[in-house]
């Protein structure tokens, strides 16, 4: 008998151990779990104060050249004003025919740089004049190489421009414009520019996902080649054309989650 108990001991041990370990193991709490995960929230809704800086850099499109109310960026301001009831300030410092290259140049200047450090919102249009100012008088092949290395320019350019302006400001919500193709140029350099701007576009929104807070507006969609009375001169866009752009942009802003 004695033999027996001490046979089946370690076991009755195990299972009171067992017993109390489940009985005093917390109960999973489907309503704790989830309050671990934080809830995305809007962007606007983390910023309390009264007033947003809006820094506008980049090229004409940014600049806002043939329209008569700020381009895109300042009628988006003036929309996100009214829905926001919060002053919004508008410093825009793009210039006409900026490539990346000047952009990178500009982003240097100690006075930008303490422009950058104070946005709210930075928008930024750069790379169509890269495309522009191409030379148009190569064959297939050579335009195809000269495509494709400017596109590997521009790529890194691009996340030279970013890289700088996340070192001024890691918190400002970025608005990046697509590069579209209003031109209707017969030489194949313009052909080739529109069939491979859905890659140059794709770079840019891969750009956004990686220094987020950052959104894209769909500028190629928006302004398509054939809306010629989108347009003020055949290139950029006249106020009702920025008025589109403006609309995607207060949209998504507005929408846009952390």
């Amino acid at each position: 008998m004695k033999k027996l108990l001490l046979l089946f001991l370690p076991v009755l041990l195990l299972a009171c151990s067992f017993l109390y370990y489940y009985n005093s193991k917390p109960a999973f709490d489907s309503r704790t779990a989830a309050a671990g995960k934080a809830k995305p929230v809007r962007w606007v809704d983390t910023h309390t104060k009264q007033t947003l800086y809006h820094v506008v850099i980049g090229d004409s499109l940014a600049k806002g050249y043939g329209s008569s109310q700020g381009g895109y960026a300042g009628i988006a301001s003036k929309q996100l004003e009214a829905k926001l009831q919060k002053q919004v300030i508008v410093d825009n410092i793009a210039v006409n025919g900026l490539t990346t290259t000047g952009l990178i140049s500009l982003l240097e200047r100690p006075d930008v740089k303490e422009k950058l450090q104070k946005a709210d919102i930075i928008t930024i249009s750069i790379g169509g004049n890269n495309l522009l100012r191409l030379n148009r008088n190569f064959g297939i092949l050579e335009g195809l190489k000269m495509l494709d290395q400017e596109k590997k320019k521009f790529q890194a350019d691009l996340e030279h421009i970013l890289l700088t302006i996340r070192a001024e400001n890691k918190d400002a919500v970025l608005v990046l414009s697509e590069l579209y193709n209003p031109l209707q140029l017969e030489d194949s350099i313009s052909s080739y520019a529109s069939l491979f701007l859905d890659g140059w576009n794709k770079t840019i929104r891969t750009a956004a996902d990686t220094y987020n807070p950052a959104i894209v507006l769909p500028v190629r969609k928006l302004i398509p080649n054939d809306a010629k009375e989108l347009l003020y001169d055949g290139v950029h866009p006249n106020d009702a054309g920025y008025a589109r752009i403006a609309d995607a942009f207060v949209q998504s802003l507005l929408s846009y989650k952390l």
